[in-house]
């Protein structure tokens, strides 16, 4: 019960841009990110056989798909256990 009720609150605060993640760091590794995107899809377009771009580009999204989702995944576990580790916190010194 505990659990859901956590998985909901994270879902939430996420759909509704909550948390707070303006970060110069941030910042400068999406722009980085996106560079490398670009570099990516130069190498794939000039030096990838034609047979075998699309495969590539595939298998790529897919990777990065699943890679993402594990991070969401994992950002829900450190949520729930911040979240359950300030309960005990709280608790303990209300005694």
């Amino acid at each position: 019960m505990a659990d859901d009720i956590i998985s909901i609150l994270f879902e939430k605060k996420t759909d509704s841009d909550m948390f707070d993640f303006k970060s110069d760091k941030l910042t400068y590794l999406e722009n980085e990110k996106e560079e490398i995107e670009r570099k990516l899809s130069d190498f794939i377009e000039r030096r990838v056989h034609p047979n075998s771009k699309e495969l590539l580009k595939t298998l790529i999204e897919n990777y990065i798909s699943i890679t993402l989702d594990s991070f969401i995944y994992e950002n829900k576990l450190y949520y729930r256990q911040g979240f359950l580790d300030g309960l005990s916190i709280n608790m303990t010194s209300n005694k």
